[in-house]
């Protein structure tokens, strides 16, 4: 593989393993030491190899936390260190202006350029491959959650007000029904309703979200990162506000409706992956970040 050498400090295995897919750079992983553990419970996902190669080759360490950013500092002293901001929250804003920044949404890159106008902010378009695999309607709705954690609690509230009185079956670390993964969640994804994702203004990319654009399965929830712009305003189960969220979930969760709008849905949100989610797509954002960090 050719290209500049970069490393990952362990965050979302599916994020990890979308960009290493990209052909402009060599992209690998590096344990920094201080993981989450929640994250340290996903790597059974994680396909992205671990550098073991010669510390002052590497040209860039892709970091989330200050602790990244100083061991990065130390092991790699010739690279240059970016951040990488997976959502608009100021908490996740880098300290200095001189600083390098990745994101993965043009809105959240406004959001932390505006508190940085002299930060050298890129985003990358992780790419999905369409897999329709949402065959038929039925009368369950999801969503998925993992890395519980307190600053997510506006994200739980947006989702309990949006569900109340439904049937809601809810996944991930800490959940009941714990981690979805393999057939179960193929199943799911083969025959629902809807994914429930009332994301918060601030919110990132949303890999869950794409996952399921790419496999057909409609969503329900706010319109976050740069969907505004890309999804046509017919899909109008993203909505701004919660009541119209809910009427969406309403329509799919009606028998009589719930098929054909499902459907409608299911090819709008393929229609948009493929427009604008392509490997192309990505590796050209990959090198238009590498040429702005230069």
């Amino acid at each position: 593989m050719s290209g500049p050498v970069v490393l990952a400090a362990l965050q979302s295995p599916t994020l990890l393993n979308i960009l290493h897919r990209s052909s402009v750079w060599n992209f690998w992983v590096t344990d920094l030491a201080d993981a989450d553990p929640a994250v340290l419970a996903e790597l059974r996902w994680l396909t992205v190899p671990t550098y073991a190669g010669n510390p002052r080759m590497v040209d860039y360490v892709l970091v989330c936390t200050p602790h990244q950013y100083q061991r990065a500092g130390n092991l790699f002293p010739r690279a240059k260190r970016v951040w990488m901001l997976n959502n608009g929250r100021e908490a996740m804003t880098p300290p200095h202006e001189d600083h390098f920044a990745l994101t993965f949404s043009r809105r959240v890159a406004a959001l932390h350029q505006e508190r940085r106008p002299q930060m050298r902010i890129a985003t990358v378009t992780p790419a999905y491959a369409p897999a329709p695999c949402w065959a038929e309607w039925a009368p369950r709705i999801w969503t998925m959650l993992n890395r519980p954690t307190p600053d997510r609690s506006e994200y739980l509230q947006l989702i309990e007000a949006l569900v109340r009185g439904l049937p809601f079956e809810w996944y991930g670390q800490g959940h009941a029904n714990g981690i979805l993964d393999g057939p179960a969640r193929a199943e799911l994804e083969r025959a629902c309703a809807a994914y429930v994702t009332p994301l918060p203004p601030w919110a990132g990319f949303g890999l869950a979200q794409h996952e399921c654009l790419a496999r057909g399965v409609p969503l329900v929830g706010s319109r976050w990162g740069d969907l505004a712009d890309e999804l046509p305003a017919e899909y109008t189960a993203l909505a701004d506000d919660l009541t119209a969220q809910r009427q969406a979930l309403d329509r799919l969760l009606d028998p009589q409706e719930g098929p054909a709008y499902g459907r409608a849905l299911s090819e709008l949100g393929l229609a948009m992956i493929r427009a604008h989610r392509t490997a192309e797509q990505m590796d050209q954002s990959v090198q238009a970040a590498l040429n702005h960090w230069a």
